[in-house]
């Protein structure tokens, strides 16, 4: 179902011209992302959202709460490991490493759509990064997506006032992976500029 969807932003031409069909594929997309029918699906529903953000930003825009909130509850949702006798560490492994592909596409459609249209979400992002941190490893692990999200924020010359104070803030956070996401996205904007 999902490379339905894709197969229509690849012809963008014909897409373009109905954007009503746009619409729906771009829900359809978010409802599988948000991981009810299972981490694999999700994964590429959030492969076709980063596509649809990069060809036609326009049909996200007006689901772009809807994205973040996703990019959130993937974070917070708990992990389903299958369990298999004897590769418990493998299956948590590779239970982990599709969390991590669905959680990269989804900051990547979230960038996507901040270059096209940094007012889509940047106030939003920039909310969340200035509160506290949500406790344990899920409330680090969304701050780190976010943090790498600054890049895209500070991309233009109004978001990059905006975004220096909060990476300047990532880079002497208590927690390393924060730190490597503000470098991260330090270089990303110093390549960029």
């Amino acid at each position: 179902l999902v490379r339905v969807f894709d197969g229509l932003v690849r012809r963008r031409a014909e897409a373009a011209e109905n954007a009503e069909v746009l619409d729906q594929a771009v829900s359809a997309c978010l409802k599988i992302a948000d991981g009810r029918w299972g981490e694999r699906p999700a994964v590429e529903a959030a492969d076709a959202l980063e596509l649809f953000a990069s060809r036609v930003p326009d049909a996200l825009v007006p689901h772009s709460a809807g994205l973040l909130g996703i990019l959130m509850a993937a974070v917070d949702q708990p992990l389903e490991v299958e369990q298999i006798p004897g590769l418990e560490g493998l299956a948590q492994g590779a239970a982990e490493a599709v969390r991590s592909g669905r959680l990269s596409k989804l900051t990547g459609a979230i960038g996507e759509l901040l270059s096209a249209r940094p007012d889509a979400l940047r106030d939003d992002i920039l909310a969340v990064l200035d509160a506290a941190d949500l406790p344990g490893e899920q409330g680090l692990q969304l701050r780190r997506k976010l943090v790498e999200l600054l890049a895209a924020v500070g991309s233009r010359p109004e978001g990059l006032r905006l975004a220096l104070p909060r990476l300047y803030s990532a880079l002497l956070h208590a927690d390393t992976g924060v730190r490597a996401s503000g470098v991260k996205a330090w270089r990303e904007l110093a390549t960029s500029s």
